[in-house]
């Protein structure tokens, strides 16, 4: 929204109550007061309806209460309802339409990547338990002096949930790879930066590769995955992950670590400067290569930076905002 507003687009947070905007973008919001809400709005002041997808919520693999289903009836039914659908990726946007046929447009814009995050000494003090999370994690690699820094692995994001199958269980089919890794080609080390140390548990139990869980902060999140040399980022390709942006990628890069993982229709333009799809190599001779590693990170943030920067993105999402009010005749100025 920063960057919108330094666009030059009048975009700010929108509370019911507030005067109708030409275009409102529900960021997620799917559930029907929020929607009822929006289709008023349209109905009584022309307010264009913008829904903005980030996840494939229409893949449900467990789900014995029916709450996800509802979740993606509701995701369904608020895709059909809107003038537009932005959907974080390409990928992304063909399941849309397969899922919800009466989705009316859809555009693809991908999450911006952010730069990495060093706060201030008072922010320090104020999350000082975060700040203590931080040290311990720094006095735990120190402790590991045969391993270098670019055989520091790290993963990083969301723990799975009721449902889902996301990254964190791609680690435990990666085990063999990293155990031989280390034996054939050195030591290494797994550190898990998330959000539940008792997942991280039973993923890593009985592990001989240490391994060390850090609790996701915004306060030490960057420092504590700058403290590493190459990002893990298993994927199963499922229709799950097959949506999804290059987050991942793209906040190892710009925080200057390597990336090895599996691919995704999102990782694509990385493939030059990422191991995808050859844990082998990754784990072993990759990690070796300095000079080719260095290389692969500059052109990784190039790209993260340049394409995927919040420059670039909000310019994509102005030229999205302004078109689509500029098809309204009633509201012709953009505005979310």
């Amino acid at each position: 929204m920063a960057h919108l507003r330094g666009l030059g687009s009048p975009v700010c947070l929108y509370t019911p109550g507030d005067a109708a905007p030409d275009v409102l973008v529900l960021s997620g919001r799917c559930d029907p007061d929020s929607l009822d809400h929006a289709l008023d709005l349209r109905a009584r002041m022309g307010s264009v309806l913008v829904l903005d997808l980030c996840h494939n919520h229409f893949y449900v693999e467990d789900d014995p209460d029916g709450r996800l289903q509802r979740q993606a009836d509701a995701v369904r039914h608020a895709a059909a309802s809107v003038d537009l659908v932005i959907a974080v990726s390409r990928a992304l946007a063909e399941i849309v339409l397969d899922q919800a046929p009466g989705v009316r447009a859809i555009e693809v814009v991908a999450d911006a990547v952010e730069p990495p995050n060093i706060p201030s000494r008072p922010a320090w003090l104020t999350e000082w338990r975060a700040h203590h999370h931080l040290r311990a994690l720094t006095r735990w690699l120190a402790g590991h002096p045969e391993v270098t820094h670019a055989s520091r692995m790290v993963w990083f994001g969301d723990d799975d949930g009721p449902g889902l199958d996301l990254g964190l269980a791609g680690l435990r089919r990666i085990r063999p790879d990293l155990e031989l890794a280390a034996r054939q080609h050195g030591p290494l080390s797994l550190t898990v930066i998330s959000h539940s140390a008792t997942r991280f548990a039973e993923v890593t139990t009985g592990w001989t590769v240490p391994t060390r869980h850090v609790p996701w902060h915004s306060t030490t999140f960057s420092q504590a995955l700058m403290a590493h040399g190459t990002a893990l980022v298993p994927n199963n390709l499922d229709p799950l992950t097959v949506g999804n942006p290059a987050n991942r990628v793209l906040t190892a890069f710009v925080h200057g670590l390597a990336v090895v993982g599996d691919s995704i229709p999102s990782y694509a333009e990385f493939r030059d400067c990422a191991v995808l799809d050859d844990w082998e190599t990754g784990l072993g001779a990759y990690r070796l290569d300095t000079a080719g590693r260095e290389a692969d990170v500059a052109q990784g943030r190039a790209i993260a930076t340049g394409r995927f920067g919040l420059e670039a993105v909000a310019r994509r999402w102005l030229d999205v905002l302004s078109a689509v009010g500029t098809s309204s005749p009633s509201r012709p100025s953009p505005a979310a």
